[in-house]
């Protein structure tokens, strides 16, 4: 017996009343967090260990919820999920608080800064603020996928975990080689990211489209007994032709003291850092 098979019987052990269709509905949705370009229904049903017939019966379901939508022969995540877990960071005053910190930096700086959080070994953007300084600005776009390995947001949290761990989110996420620049050899990326660890903060220059740079720092919580635990990230996003690397490194203090401030105000529940996945053990 496998050990998946194992957790199976455990939890029918602990959830005797579960429903099945109810379990499989939201396993879609983990499943399609983890696809940006979808799956058909075969490979749900393959990946659900189901007929065709249930299968589709569950998407439809979660279309009508609008929780998924259709793009060709694949289904894709809605922004629902999205949304409502905006909806609950602004309940509880969050992305209020989080804007004090960050808004002066985007206004001081004129660039784009940006917040994503943390959320079960996955990052993805929730704030953003677009400085006015500048005539020729980045586009916000929230909706970007976070490139662990090339992008300064990514490597921010990254430099918070063990470097096995990191390695192994940077080639589930994809080692994709974006132009000359981009790094993606392991002996460099470990190097990279005791660099980083070491300072604070991540600097990424062209290394996902040429003439777009960044500095980021992680978000980290103390919690009583158990130390840091990295929650999200905040990054200054700028063309290159207005930031070079010493410019970028010299705006590192502004992001790093907005990520600092945020940390002291994260809302705690339970002794733990809400709305964040369990912090790995250290090296």
């Amino acid at each position: 017996m496998s050990k998946k098979d194992d957790v199976d019987k455990e939890a029918e052990v602990i959830f005797p009343d579960a429903v099945v269709s109810v379990e499989r509905a939201l396993r879609i949705i983990e499943l399609l967090t983890e696809s940006e370009s979808g799956m058909t229904l075969t490979e749900v049903a393959m990946a659900l260990a189901v007929n065709k017939a249930i299968a589709s019966k569950l998407l439809q379901t979660l279309e009508k919820c609008e929780y998924i939508f259709r793009h060709g022969n694949n289904f894709l995540l809605t922004n629902k999920i999205n949304n409502l877990s905006v909806r609950q960071l602004d309940q509880q005053r969050l992305l209020e608080q989080a804007t004090a910190a960050l808004k002066p930096v985007a206004d001081s700086t004129g660039e784009l800064v940006r917040m994503a959080l943390v959320e079960r070994e996955r990052i993805g953007w929730v704030l953003g603020f677009q400085g006015q300084a500048h005539v020729f600005r980045l586009g916000l776009a929230l909706d970007s996928h976070i490139h662990l390995h090339a992008l300064a947001t990514g490597r921010a949290w990254l430099s918070t975990l063990p470097f096995e761990k990191a390695l192994e989110l940077m080639r589930r996420d994809g080692l994709t080689r974006f132009n000359k620049y981009t790094i993606v050899d392991p002996k460099e990326l470990r190097r990279m990211h005791a660099e980083e660890a070491r300072q604070g903060y991540s600097v990424t220059y062209e290394e996902i489209e040429i003439g777009v740079c960044g500095v980021a720092a992680p978000i980290m919580v103390d919690l009583p007994g158990q130390g840091p635990v990295c929650v999200g990230a905040a990054s200054i996003a700028a063309p290159s032709v207005r930031m070079d690397r010493a410019a970028l490194h010299a705006a590192a203090p502004l992001i790093v003291a907005a990520t600092r401030r945020i940390g002291r105000l994260w809302p705690l529940r339970d002794g733990e850092a809400s709305i964040t996945q369990r912090r790995h053990p250290a090296a």
